[in-house]
Formats: C-alpha cells, structure tokens, sequence
C-alpha cells in the first residue's frame, strides 16, 4: 500500500506545469462543486426551520387534511 502511494506521488512530482495546472483545476472545482452543494442544504435546512417558526401549525395541518388530489395547501 505504501508503494503504491509512493508512486502515485512521484507522477504528480513528475507532471508536466500544464497538467499540473489541470490537476489542480479539476481538485478545485470538485471540492467547490462540494462546498456548494454543502452550502445549498444548510440554507434550505435553515430557511425551513425560519418558515416552521412564524407558521400557524394548526392551520397548517388543517389545511394538508384538506387538501385533495395533487393540490397543495399553502399559507
């Protein structure tokens, strides 16, 4: 196992100053590809506890009881 990490570090000591570029370009946007998405669920998660705060429950649940088919209730 420590060979094989041993030679995958040699072939990124190795590259060439283009693919290096390109190797960090791509780590780059994949960790902010993930930070966004990270980011994205935080503020939904947020957004949803703020709504639920000022909400009437009682009405809400109500109005889901009634509701019919594909309608949704919405206060």
């Amino acid at each position: 196992m420590e060979k094989g990490i041993r030679i995958v570090r040699d072939r990124i000591r190795n590259l060439s100053v283009r693919k290096t570029i390109i190797l960090y370009l791509a780590i780059s946007l994949v960790c902010s590809f993930l930070l966004s998405a990270a980011i994205t669920r935080l503020a939904y998660k947020t957004r949803q506890r703020i709504w639920w705060k000022y909400t009437d429950q009682e009405r809400y649940f109500e109005a889901i009881e009634k509701e019919e088919g594909g309608y949704l209730a919405e206060i």
